[in-house]
């Protein structure tokens, strides 16, 4: 048992458990830098800050980051890799893209459709709304205005051109394309 204060010099090896505190105490390390710090009060981690405002709250300057690369997961796992998200109610769950604390885009499962959603902002999904609705079937929904720059190709679809008399030209693929006034021509 130390007194109010004890310092170690050189490195420290602990066989078994480590208690910190008495479960409300802060913990901080390399102070100076906000390396790592756990907010024992409100039970919240914070990497790069020392007041964390989420469960868990990374923060890096420009000079933190490689390539503008905030954070990275790494597997070895030769088939696949994922990050998961999972919400244990019935509830939708996001992945929200913010500009100076605003959330510009969101986009996720909702739960009560099994649809993956793309809007704008966040809070829950909207299959009527929201501008783009994958539901679990395949169909996609696109909801407003939609805009084709350039045209739209579909698949191998063909379209043959004949006159009445039965003569006929070349098989082409079929394209839509739109003009800004709206109309489709093929």
């Amino acid at each position: 048992m130390y007194g109010e204060n004890a310092e170690i010099t050189g490195s420290l090896q602990v066989d078994g458990d480590i208690d910190l505190g008495s479960g409300d105490d802060d913990i901080q390390m390399d102070g100076s830098d906000n390396t790592f710090f756990l907010d024992g009060t409100n039970n919240r981690v914070g990497i790069g800050t020392d007041s964390p405002n989420y469960k868990l709250d990374v923060r890096a300057t420009a000079s933190d980051t490689t390539s503008q690369i905030t954070a990275n997961f790494r597997s070895e796992d030769t088939d696949y890799s994922r990050i998961t998200i999972d919400s244990t109610a019935n509830a939708d769950t996001q992945v929200s893209f913010m500009n100076n604390g605003s959330t510009k885009w969101s986009i996720g499962n909702e739960a009560a459709r099994d649809s993956f959603h793309i809007t704008t902002g966040f809070g829950p999904f909207d299959s009527v709304n929201d501008p783009v609705v994958v539901g679990s079937n395949g169909n996609v929904a696109l909801n407003g205005n939609t805009y084709l720059a350039g045209g739209m190709y579909l698949g191998s679809e063909t379209l043959t051109n004949s006159d009445n008399g039965g003569n006929v030209s070349a098989t082409v693929p079929l394209t839509i394309m739109s003009n800004t006034s709206g109309i489709l021509s093929a």
